[in-house]
């Protein structure tokens, strides 16, 4: 994992989805989740609810929040200048991810 997000790439399906599995089998008893970022994509959707499912514990609630696309690349670029550099911050906004939006930087 840490490989990807050192390039600023999503990491594959496969491996999320795996993370999610054995962190909800580890957890049954919990009372609820927050899970931030996750899921990405309609794969990791769909494995989602049949995890979730097969746990005997559906899903119940989805919080949307929306962003304007100049503030996420604000938040990028700062996040950028303690981490990972320029460099990863453009591939996390430049579209690299099949979920991610070309954006523009804030003039």
């Amino acid at each position: 994992m840490k490989s990807y997000i050192d390039k600023g790439h999503l990491a594959p399906d496969e491996l999320v989805i795996d993370i999610i599995t054995e962190y909800v089998c580890k957890h049954k008893d919990c009372k609820g989740n927050v899970f931030d970022g996750f899921p990405r994509t309609t794969p990791q959707a769909e494995a989602f609810d049949k995890i979730m499912e097969m746990h005997g514990a559906p899903i119940n609630l989805i919080l949307s929040l929306e962003v304007p696309d100049e503030e996420l690349i604000k938040r990028i670029l700062l996040r950028s200048k303690d981490s990972a550099g320029p460099t990863i911050a453009a591939n996390r906004s430049s579209g690299t991810g099949s979920t991610f939006t070309k954006l523009k930087r804030p003039s």
